[in-house]
């Protein structure tokens, strides 16, 4: 065999390695993806119709999404009485931060993920965390970006406004 036959030889041995890996990373995305759009369709506006609700875009890695998610916790028990449901939407990538995280802070705030940030694109969020504020029909009236200690005071006054909206 001849140099110029091993150098072929080598590339398309070595073009055949890419294209497996590549079709093993196709399926392992499909999959990933399928379990995504599942997640995706477990998180509805209109299943918390009746309440208003709060849904926070987060994710573990975030500072200020530890602070925000301790916050809005606080919110959910001031204001449960009145109707508000205070939901979490994680933008983790690796399964089971988020779990991990919620249970060391001791939060117990129903979790959906969001890993491929469709939600958070349909919705135009921007910062993190941030949050939409949806009315007792499920409409969304409110789009909060960025939560941080010193906004809570305001963003609490749009729940309020919602809550005492019939």
């Amino acid at each position: 065999m001849t140099h110029r036959h091993r150098h072929v030889i080598s590339i398309l041995l070595a073009a055949l390695l890419m294209l497996l890996s590549l079709d093993l990373h196709a399926t392992s995305h499909a999959e990933t993806e399928r379990e995504n759009s599942d997640a995706q369709t477990t998180f509805n506006p209109t299943h918390y119709e009746g309440k208003v609700l709060y849904a926070i875009f987060w994710a573990s890695w975030c500072l200020t999404c530890k602070e925000t998610l301790h916050w809005a916790t606080a919110l959910q028990n001031r204001h449960q009485e009145e109707g508000l449901q205070v939901v979490i939407i994680s933008l983790d990538n690796v399964p089971g931060q988020a779990e991990a995280l919620l249970k060391k802070e001791s939060i117990s705030l129903p979790l959906f993920h969001d890993h491929y940030r469709q939600l958070s694109a349909k919705y135009r969020l921007f910062g993190m965390p941030s949050a939409i504020v949806f009315d007792r029909s499920g409409a969304m009236r409110y789009r909060h970006g960025t939560i941080n200690q010193a906004r809570h005071p305001s963003f609490e006054k749009d729940i309020v406004k919602m809550l005492r909206t019939p």
